[in-house]
């Protein structure tokens, strides 16, 4: 609660009450335009929540409300043992931008100076912060919060901001280019995702989930070791172990021992989901660790303290990891945003940073503040460092432990963080299955609906293909849940398979036990991952992702938009309409050269390219290879131009994605348009029929899955063969002669 005289401030997130509590009702979420850079998420879940107010003075008081909305509702709210009122709220501009966030005046209360309770019934929008302020006439709009200033920038920081250099990939770019995966996620591409925490400990599928995993044809599961809390699975030997872990007797295997040895037993892979950004216990053992905001307040993720990576929490969450390993995990899944989006203001990040830029911090988050974009990057940085650091140091005793690291937001396309430079810190991205289809973290294009024009089904794919080309074409690891149907379940993996990436399946436990829901997505899964096992894609035309120069246009969302994903977003969809072979490539790919393969190289901004990346360019064209600026449909024509081995005819709608096996074959993996997957009502798409493909080469061989496939007919050029049907997805094999397989 904070005074700014004469009214009080009620921030949202400091609620006294909530019901359900977190995780599973409201909770808290950084908003870095919100009051207190936080607001209450998940408010449609709640059935009433219940706040404090102190410290007010008695007499008539105005009662406001600041928070985001899509559609007009009303609110039910009451102060202490009035009755409920019901207040229509508007629609805001956008859920979470600049300009989102909109004053509602409730209604007039009067006060008694002494301390009271004011409840909210949940609905359906984001609240920031409640206002109370005395009544007297027309007053406007509350003029909260504060107007913010950007960082004052003497002639020495201006001077050190232009001198630091571009930034470039990390000294370890070619050995996170190299990593190989194991059988259980390159092999597969499917996976079971669980999420049985303490409250699971008393029934039986907390130990049955392997077998359960098996019966209904997962490869591997992922399974939570760390409560929400801090408290570890195991016998940790830092921070706080959970009460009924100490209870076992001390010749037991801890919990996370006995998952490994039952996986083992089951030639099950075994990933460990662990919660490694927020720690309650050690954060009120070490509150120097926390993480803090501009103001100097701890930061919160779903209602727990976060701890800074900077601090010697970092070297903390090393060790955990590691004693995951030791006791047979296989895998470690870090999930969520790893560190504050908009930045971490505590002592060791301060030093860190001026340690190794010579610059002060910020004192602002505004976009248009050179200082703290640069933060921004440090902040990135930093992050994917010591994720490496991690990896390194773990992997030196257990060399096949493998690092899945989640981009969070990074497919949505218009937030400054993460990037794909967390990419080459792990060996797989971990993220979701609908995230590329929101490209709105600022709530810019809810502001302009005229930008965001993309189908859902192009956006979604292009998130996928992101989150694999960012980690050097391995597979993905696409998080999906609660689609509702075994056609949809089906339907997402054959579409994220497809992509080249790997399906992570998540079933809710109550259903887990008795349900075979996921069965039938699991075997198509394993059957198309069985054959794009160890392929990689064919990168024959490539797509810049310019996030630097984005990052660098913030103070513009509309010029971050339309000079730099707008475009990059419209190349690929004008390459998969159109059938032809399509990759990302990163800033540090670009700046690094790593173009191995591509002959067409589409630049959404040219003129935003770093001295690095312009180098890598000029070498590019240099070898003959094609570079197409901005026009998407002068990329098409290139494309066009090109005599490649073949072609492919495919209905609207349909997704092809291609690759190159280990023995240098073609593989063209196809799927049915996902964009329906989501939508509540809506029915698949027919079965797609009458695919094509076009040969250059009579004598070349095509496989469908094993399937029998019609012979080759002739036609002007060179060949055509049509597909079987399918209704999900299916993997063609294209053997060419020697002669004929040129790729150009």
């Amino acid at each position: 609660m904070q005074r700014g005289a004469p009214w009080i401030v009620i921030e949202a997130e400091d609620f006294a009450v909530t019901s359900p509590g977190p995780p599973d009702g409201a909770r808290a979420r950084s908003f870095p335009w919100a009051s207190g850079r936080a607001a209450l998420i998940r408010f449609p879940l709640s059935d009433e929540t219940t706040w404090k107010v102190k410290g007010a003075e008695s007499g008539a008081h105005e009662l406001w409300l600041r928070y985001t909305l899509q559609n007009a509702r009303p609110l039910a709210w009451k102060l202490g043992s009035e009755e409920w009122t019901s207040t229509e709220c508007p629609p805001t501009e956008g859920l979470a931008g600049q300009d989102a966030w909109s004053w509602q005046l409730l209604g007039e209360v009067e006060l008694d100076g002494v301390a009271s309770n004011l409840s909210v019934k949940g609905a359906p929008m984001r609240l920031d912060c409640f206002l109370l302020r005395r009544a007297s006439g027309a007053q406007g709009r509350p003029e909260w919060p504060p107007a913010r200033e950007a960082s004052e920038l003497t002639t020495d920081v201006r001077e050190t901001l232009a001198a630091l250099p571009a930034r470039s990939a990390p000294g370890w770019f070619d050995d996170a280019a190299a990593i190989e995966l194991p059988p259980w996620i390159e092999e597969t591409r499917v996976a079971l995702h669980t999420r049985l925490s303490v409250a699971w400990t008393d029934k039986p599928l907390f130990t049955a989930a392997e077998a359960r995993a098996v019966e209904l044809g997962a490869p591997a599961i992922t399974r939570f070791v760390r409560a929400h809390n801090g408290d570890c699975f195991w016998r940790s030997s830092t921070g706080a172990v959970a009460d009924w872990v100490e209870a076992l007797p001390e010749d037991e295997p801890d919990p996370v021992e006995a998952m490994a040895a039952r996986a083992r037993a089951l030639d099950l892979g075994f990933i460990a989901y662990l919660r490694h950004g927020e720690d309650g216990p050690l954060a009120r053992e070490h509150p120097e660790w926390t993480c803090r905001d501009l103001e100097g307040r701890p930061i919160e993720f779903a209602g727990h303290p976060r701890l800074c990576f900077h601090s010697p929490y970092g070297d903390v969450v090393r060790r955990r990891i590691g004693e995951l390993s030791e006791r047979g995990a296989q895998g470690v899944y870090l999930d969520e945003t790893h560190q504050p989006l908009d930045g971490c203001w505590c002592d060791w990040t301060a030093r860190a940073f001026t340690k190794a830029t010579g610059l002060p911090m910020p004192t602002s988050r505004l976009a248009e503040d050179p200082l703290y974009r640069r933060f921004l990057a440090f902040s990135e940085d930093s992050l994917a460092a010591e994720l490496w650091r991690w990896r390194t140091e773990v992997r030196e005793a257990h060399p096949g432990f493998v690092f899945l690291v989640s981009t969070n937001l990074q497919p949505n396309l218009m937030g400054p963080r993460p990037t794909l430079r967390l990419g080459i810190a792990g060996d797989v991205i971990k993220t979701e299955f609908e995230k590329g289809a929101s490209p709105d973290p600022l709530g810019f294009l809810k502001s302009h609906p005229e930008l965001g024009r993309f189908d859902e089904g192009t956006l979604l794919a292009f998130g996928w293909v992101q989150s694999r080309d960012g980690a050097f074409g391995r597979p993905a690891h696409v998080w999906m849940h609660a689609l509702g149907s075994e056609e949809r379940w089906k339907a997402a993996t054959a579409a994220v398979v497809a992509s080249g990436c790997l399906a992570n399946l998540d079933q809710a436990e109550a259903t887990m036990g008795s349900s075979d829901e996921l069965a039938a997505a699991f075997r198509l899964g394993r059957t198309m991952g069985a054959s794009l096992a160890h392929a990689r894609p064919w990168r024959a035309c490539a797509i810049h992702l310019p996030e630097r120069a984005r990052n660098r246009s913030m103070d513009s969302p509309e010029r971050a938009w339309n000079g730099n994903m707008a475009p990059a977003v419209a190349a690929f969809s004008a390459l998969l309409e159109g059938g032809y072979p399509t990759s990302v490539v990163s800033d540090d790919q670009l700046a690094e050269g790593w173009l191995d393969g591509v002959e067409v190289l589409f630049l959404p901004n040219a003129d935003g390219l770093e001295p690095r990346q312009r180098a890598a360019v000029a070498a590019f064209r240099a070898r003959g290879g094609v570079v197409v600026e901005e026009s998407a449909q002068e990329l098409r024509r290139a494309c066009e131009d090109r005599a490649w081995p073949y072609r492919l005819s495919v209905p609207s709608g349909v997704q092809a994605h291609h690759f190159r096996g280990q023995n240098g074959e073609h593989l063209i993996a196809l799927a049915n348009d996902p964009e329906w997957i989501r939508k509540p009502g809506a029915s698949a798409p027919a079965e797609v029929r009458k695919a094509k493909v076009l040969l250059r080469a009579e004598q070349a061989e095509v496989e469908v899955l094993g399937q029998e496939v019609s012979k080759p007919k002739k036609v002007p050029g060179g060949a055509e063969i049509v597909l079987p049907p399918f209704s999900f997805g299916q993997v063609i094999r294209v053997r060419l002669p020697k002669d004929a397989d040129t790729g150009r």
